[in-house]
């Protein structure tokens, strides 16, 4: 959770800055949202 919220503010600064790193850096944080979103429901299908 702690990883996440950092990647939001770090993602929330890089749009601030309007620069092409930002959207690759957006790309990365959906795909890590998803990761998390996947390995929560395994979780769940485990119980």
């Amino acid at each position: 959770v702690m990883l996440a919220t950092l990647l939001l503010s770090s993602a929330g600064q890089s749009i601030t800055q309007k620069s092409s790193y930002s959207r690759v850096f957006i790309c990365f944080l959906l795909i890590e949202a998803v990761a998390l979103v996947l390995a929560l429901r395994l979780k769940e299908v485990k119980k």
